[in-house]
C-alpha cells in the first residue's frame, strides 16, 4: 500500500487534533501550530512532530521517513525535540533522539509517492514493540 496524499492528509490532522487535546490535559498550555513545516506543534516549549501510522496494527512496525528522492529527511532532518506517534487509540511520545537511535537497527522499505513503479521515499520498519519500550504511552 502507498500513501495516498489527500485521504492520508485529513486522517493526520486529525491524529494531530486528538493528541493536542491530550497534551493540553496532561501538559496544560495551549499547543501552537508550526508554521514552516519543520515539526508540526510546540508544546511547552517543546517541538513535536506527529505522526499517524494506519497500517502499524495489521504490520506490526511503524514506518520511520529517512530519506526521499535520495536525500536525508524525516528523522534525519526534523528538528522536532519529540516523536508522537498515534496507532489506533493510542499515542507513543518519544525523543527524537532515541527514535533516531532505535531506527539504525531497523530493516528499510521504500514507500511514499511512486514514480516508475517504485516508492521515492525509505522508511525504517520500527516494531511497535520496541517503540513501547522507549516511549511513553498515552490513550487519545
Amino acid at each position: 500500500m502507498y500513501y495516498n496524499f489527500e485521504p492520508d492528509l485529513a486522517a493526520g490532522i486529525n491524529a494531530e487534533n486528538k493528541f493536542e487535546i491530550v497534551a493540553q490535559e496532561l501538559i496544560g498550555g495551549e499547543p501552537r501550530r508550526s508554521d514552516n513545516h519543520t515539526f508540526d506543534m510546540q508544546l511547552s516549549g517543546c517541538r513535536i512532530e506527529c505522526k499517524m501510522d494506519e497500517m502499524a496494527t495489521s504490520t506490526g512496525n511503524i514506518a520511520v521517513e529517512i530519506a526521499a528522492y535520495g536525500r536525508p529527511s524525516g528523522i534525519a532532518t526534523t528538528l522536532a525535540d519529540a516523536f508522537v506517534y498515534i496507532i489506533g487509540n493510542n499515542a507513543y511520545i518519544v525523543d527524537t533522539e532515541t527514535l533516531r537511535r532505535l531506527v539504525k537497527e531497523c530493516r528499510t522499505k521504500a514507500g511514499g509517492d511512486k514514480i516508475n513503479g517504485v516508492g521515492q521515499a525509505i522508511f525504517a520498519l520500527l516494531p511497535i514493540d520496541r517503540l513501547e519500550q522507549h516511549s511513553v504511552k498515552v490513550l487519545v
